[in-house]
């Protein structure tokens, strides 16, 4: 009787855990410095798919919809003709405009809806001595980017002012200088955005920073929330 009883309860916490996956969270690993400082390769971030609304695979209807904002971290798929090219099927990048602003940048600095945005130059030093780690404020939102100390990167550097149409989103890479997002592949659709980031959950590599180092278990990372 008591196996029978155990055996019950694997089963539902196994249906729950994919109830859980499928429809709840899901689990990522980062491949690339192009989120950094914010995420190492070697990060496992969870994120909630159901930030922006609830969503089942057999309809095409959204329950408590709500809407991607600024700074948001968010997992999507970019649909453009030029993204078809990339490898990667899914991305993981920030929201710096939504549906309305309107956003350039000049020599890699911000400019959101005619407000330049402000950079302060951290102390955390980086082992590769061309880029330097700055705070980002942006209409209140703080966000760690990595720069690069050379300028003229072209479209990764300067862009001519945009506005964002509706339903549309502008993503950012934190590493500005190595990074595919909307400076050359796009603005996002919000149908697109898979989920929106909440923690790091595992972080397994470079200890030094995330360009160099011996691997190990970064335990200081772990169960941390990015901001």
């Amino acid at each position: 009787m008591q196996t029978k009883k155990n055996i019950y309860w694997i089963l539902f916490a196994l249906i729950a855990a994919l109830f859980f996956r499928t429809f709840l969270i899901s689990v990522h690993k980062i491949p690339t410095v192009s989120m950094a400082p914010t995420f190492w390769p070697g990060d496992y971030i969870m994120s909630s798919q159901v930030a922006y609304g609830l969503h089942f695979p057999w309809s095409k209807d959204t329950y408590f919809k709500s809407a991607p904002g600024q700074n948001d971290l968010i997992v999507f798929q970019f649909t453009s003709q030029k993204a078809a090219s990339k490898s990667s099927s899914q991305y993981v990048k920030r929201i710096v405009a939504i549906e309305g602003d309107e956003i350039e940048m000049r020599e890699g600095h911000l400019i959101l809806n005619g407000q330049p945005c402000s950079y302060k130059q951290q102390d955390q030093a980086l082992s590769v001595e061309s880029f330097q780690i700055f705070e980002e404020v942006c209409a209140g939102s703080k966000r760690d980017i990595v720069l690069s100390k050379q300028k003229n990167q072209g479209e990764l550097d300067s862009m001519p002012k945009i506005k964002i149409p509706v339903g549309e989103v502008f993503v950012l890479g934190d590493n500005r200088g190595t990074s595919d997002d909307s400076r050359n592949l796009g603005t996002v659709s919000t149908d697109q955005i898979a989920s929106k980031v909440s923690s790091i959950w595992l972080s397994y590599g470079s200890t030094q920073d995330f360009i160099s180092g011996p691997n190990q278990i970064r335990w200081n990372r772990i169960l941390t929330k990015p901001r």
